[in-house]
């Protein structure tokens, strides 16, 4: 009996492996949360619900909001619903006071190691690196928050008809403001992210929110040499939008791989509980 509970418990362990090993693929998922479904309880939680009804082999999160007040969505809460699935994480926090924590995760059904967090100078930014080890291979994922126009509904207020000039130029005046400072942070951040990829001994794969659209620097820093998930699967006019605001669409989340790490599959699903749209891709393992 003892015999048969180890190799249960050794099958149990190596499963994740020999799955990947004979499908030779990875799925990965990458959400910006908007602030983890907004803090609902784990059974009322969209963000939640959807992403347990998933079958990532890897989820990346951005935004995740969770509190101290047991009225609203509790860090230990979280981490029962989604250990069960995802056994090995990596968390990190951006804010972390006395009343909630905001940051990001990396949820995986492989062993994450060396993992460490770049810390940027503005609040609620972040980047995790960590190590996946999948069977005898070692992939090196990043997972991004960048910089933020932090553009709200109150930019808009002093534009209330198309005919209000006065008000269409305070407006525009105060989104370039904004413009102006959330630029060159973000390339900044994705500069030092950039560094990182180039430095990793192993193949890479690059997911988040980068609040940049594709002909952005920051964009353009990140993804060069690597594949484009999105890209790489769909027509030029797919346009893929991962984010909408009045009507207006934009890709600002992406998954990003090395060429051994081939993308085969990716999907922008249409969900509720956040402001964004989950990125789902599959990597196809390209053995030498």
């Amino acid at each position: 009996m003892r015999r048969l509970l180890h190799i249960f418990i050794w099958l149990g362990m190596a499963l994740p492996f020999l799955s990947a090993r004979a499908g030779e693929s990875l799925t990965v998922l990458t959400w910006n949360t908007g602030r983890m479904g907004q803090y609902a309880k784990p059974e009322k939680n969209e963000v939640l619900q959807y992403l347990l009804s998933q079958n990532a082999d890897i989820i990346c999160l951005q935004e995740v909001d969770v509190y101290k007040d047991a009225r609203f969505l509790t860090l230990p809460e979280l981490k029962a619903a989604l250990s069960r699935k995802y056994p090995y994480s990596y968390i990190d926090f951006a804010v972390y006071n006395s009343r909630h924590q905001f940051g990001t995760m990396v949820w995986s059904r492989y062993p994450l190691v060396n993992k460490q967090s770049i810390h940027y100078e503005t609040r609620a930014n972040l980047s995790n690196r960590c190590d996946v080890v999948i069977g005898a291979d070692t992939v090196r994922l990043f997972n991004n928050h960048l910089e933020s126009y932090s553009f709200t509904p109150a930019d808009l207020a002093d534009v209330d008809s198309l005919h209000n000039y006065k008000g269409l130029v305070s407006t525009l005046r105060h989104l370039k403001t904004k413009w102006q400072r959330a630029v060159p942070l973000r390339n900044k951040q994705a500069q030092i992210v950039r560094t990182e990829i180039d430095a990793s001994p192993h193949p890479v794969i690059v997911v988040g929110d980068f609040n940049s659209v594709e002909w952005s620097m920051a964009y353009w820093t990140l993804s060069s040499g690597l594949y484009d998930a999105w890209r790489e699967t769909h027509h030029f006019w797919e346009w893929g939008a991962t984010c909408e605001h009045r009507g207006i669409g934009l890709r600002i989340d992406y998954i990003l791989s090395s060429n051994t790490l081939v993308p085969v599959a990716c999907s922008v699903p249409e969900t509720t509980g956040s402001d964004h749209r989950p990125v789902v891709a599959v990597l196809r393992i390209k053995k030498d």
